[in-house]
């Protein structure tokens, strides 16, 4: 294994957003739409939106399936198929302090598990790595005015990580030893909002996670995103409530990203796992969408997205028959993602089920050794909230 004295942080040349690699992600942002700040609630990304006038707690269950395929077959290479699973659970709860101010919490945790499979492998079974990820925020709301309102979140992370990182160390029958390593993280964010009765605004700002971890030995600088957002609801009618949401997420390459050697100390692996998302780094995000209010108790609401990634694989490691070739400017593309989602809320007792879904394709060039890249995924949530 090799060791490493000082531990160096890069700082990557765009704003990058992960999408579904070996990164964490906030289980508030699978479900956010731009019409967050007329429904509100315990689940929402900016803190500044969750108005809380009286104790409440909820859970939130999420399920979210993606297949990737990298299709090399033109420049005689190997097809690498991944298949991933994030199972989220999460509960809240909320108390108002009174004065405007409230006070909430939630833990949510992520079991996330990706299969890959290499066409060299034949009839081998697929890699198998798993992820354990916990996250819990501690959030305090102030109104300021009666429109005018602001919060903040203390956040920890801890993550259990065990992956193999080339496709031939697990063996063909499944037996090799994963790495395993685990990483704790702290930060916090930010949120600012405008609730007014015609229109409203929001702006919230989570700063990267920063923290160590020891992979066999080596100590590791671990930074996971953040993200900025703006987003804003303008009231057509008593009926009708339109919105656009902009998101923009900030990343730094770090200590993962250059790999490591395994334990039998030849062979290099990827310390983000096989997950062919690892190299896809979308930029932004905007989404236009409405809510509508079908009766007292009952809404709907949607969201249309268009998002822009890039490829890269200069700045992370490039596992074993994973033959894309690096260029000094980073190919990227453009891809749709929607949302739909149904709200039930009747004597202090809200549920909330929604779904989602994108697909994206990309051919690269020949300057990058060809290949085609897909992607499909599928998100499914649904929360139930009671105030108490």
């Amino acid at each position: 294994m090799m060791r490493r004295k000082k531990a160096r942080v890069g700082i990557a040349a765009a704003l990058l957003l992960g999408g579904g690699h070996a990164r964490a992600q906030m289980v508030e942002d699978r479900r956010e739409g731009p019409t967050d700040g007329v429904v509100g609630g315990l689940f929402t990304v900016n803190p500044a939106w969750a108005k809380i006038d009286k104790a409440s707690a909820g859970v939130l269950l999420l399920r979210d399936s993606k297949t990737t395929k990298l299709d090399q077959s033109k420049s005689g290479d190997d097809t690498l198929t991944s298949k991933t699973n994030d199972d989220y659970l999460t509960a809240a709860a909320g108390v108002d302090l009174g004065a405007g101010a409230s006070i909430a919490g939630s833990h949510q945790t992520l079991y996330r598990k990706v299969l890959t499979d290499i066409s060299a492998r034949q009839n081998a079974d697929p890699v198998q790595e798993t992820m354990k990820i916990q996250h819990s925020q501690l959030r305090l709301g102030v109104e300021l005015t009666d429109e005018i309102r602001a919060g903040m979140a203390v956040r920890y992370l801890y993550k259990d990580t065990a992956i193999f990182g080339d496709p031939f160390m697990q063996g063909r029958r499944g037996t090799g030893v994963p790495t395993r390593f685990r990483t704790t993280m702290v930060g916090y964010g930010a949120g600012f909002a405008y609730a007014g009765k015609q229109f409203g605004i929001g702006y919230d700002y989570f700063p990267p996670l920063r923290g160590k971890t020891d992979v066999e030995g080596e100590e590791r600088i671990v930074v996971e995103r953040g993200q900025i957002g703006a987003d804003g609801y303008y009231n057509v009618n008593a009926l009708w409530s339109a919105g656009v949401l902009y998101k923009r997420w900030i990343n730094e390459v770090d200590d993962l990203a250059t790999g490591t050697t395994a334990a039998d100390d030849q062979t290099r692996i990827s310390l983000y796992g096989l997950d062919l998302d690892q190299y896809l780094v979308p930029t932004d995000l905007v989404m236009v969408g409405a809510n509508a209010a079908l009766n007292k108790q009952t809404g709907v609401r949607f969201g249309i997205g268009r998002e822009t990634a890039e490829f890269n694989f200069k700045d992370l490691m490039r596992y074993n028959r994973l033959d894309v070739r690096p260029t000094q400017f980073n190919e990227s593309m453009t891809y749709y993602r929607a949302r739909v989602a149904v709200r039930f809320s009747n004597q202090g007792v809200e549920l909330d089920a929604g779904a989602g879904m994108f697909t994206r394709s990309h051919d690269f060039s020949r300057e990058m050794n060809s290949g085609q890249y897909e992607s499909t995924g599928r998100e499914v949530f649904a929360s139930v909230s009671v105030k108490l």
